[in-house]
């Protein structure tokens, strides 16, 4: 049932209809606390984390940004705890798409950097592309926020 739920979170948060997807976001997420639920071998990762990761975007949609960040690291302490080193890669991915909304390249690259090793490691070439391309902006981004600190000292 939570499967149901994250699918639906999934593709109504793609087709733009937040408040849709919300509900069903928080939905998995209540099912998944209720206790019981098994991750299933046909899963490609963990729907509960999915639920979390997408949670976290929505509030950050909505404007509760310090919640977004709260329902992140639940999502990626929740990877960890399971083992689920593709929901993990699929977190941390998310984590640094918040940091790049919230223009926080030192999250991004924090986020980005551990997508990268874990990618590399499991041969997730698709999760490594997109880590590589968000630890690319987060590192321009902190080369940009150096130059400009600098500049008064003619360094």
């Amino acid at each position: 049932m939570i499967g149901a739920y994250r699918a639906s979170a999934v593709t109504l948060y793609r087709m733009g209809d937040f408040e849709l997807s919300r509900r069903y976001a928080m939905r998995g997420i209540e099912i998944w606390r209720s206790g019981g639920v098994q991750t299933h071998v046909e899963d490609v990762n963990a729907p509960a984390v999915i639920c979390l990761c997408f949670e976290a975007q929505l509030k950050w949609h909505f404007g509760e940004i310090a919640f977004s960040q709260i329902a992140i690291a639940e999502a990626i302490s929740l990877a960890k705890e399971l083992n689920d080193k593709h929901a993990l890669i699929v977190a941390l991915y998310c984590g640094a798409v918040l940091g790049h909304f919230e223009r926080n390249p030192i999250q991004v690259e924090r986020c980005a950097s551990q997508l990268i090793e874990l990618s590399t490691r499991q041969s997730f070439a698709f999760w490594l592309a997109g880590g590589e391309i968000l630890r690319g902006w987060a590192l321009g981004q902190l080369t940009k926020s150096m130059a400009i600190e600098l500049a008064p000292f003619n360094i």
